[in-house]
């Protein structure tokens, strides 16, 4: 009963996105995707647990 929602979810956004007709809405939907994924990789790189640490090292200070 767990899987049932997120089944539904995935087959209700595939749904949404098929349903779409105009080539336009696709490309605005495939430029913001792209827009939100660079956010998203360049605040993750700079912001993470590994960075910090590998930044820790590399200045000769040890996180706690």
């Amino acid at each position: 009963m767990d899987a049932v929602i997120p089944i539904v979810g995935v087959g209700f956004s595939i749904w949404l996105i098929i349903a779409l007709r105009d080539w336009l809405t696709y490309a605005r939907f495939a430029g913001w995707f792209v827009i939100g994924l660079i956010i998203y990789l360049a605040y993750s790189r700079r912001h993470s647990r590994l960075a910090l640490v590998q930044q820790a090292s590399s200045d000769g200070t040890s996180e706690r």
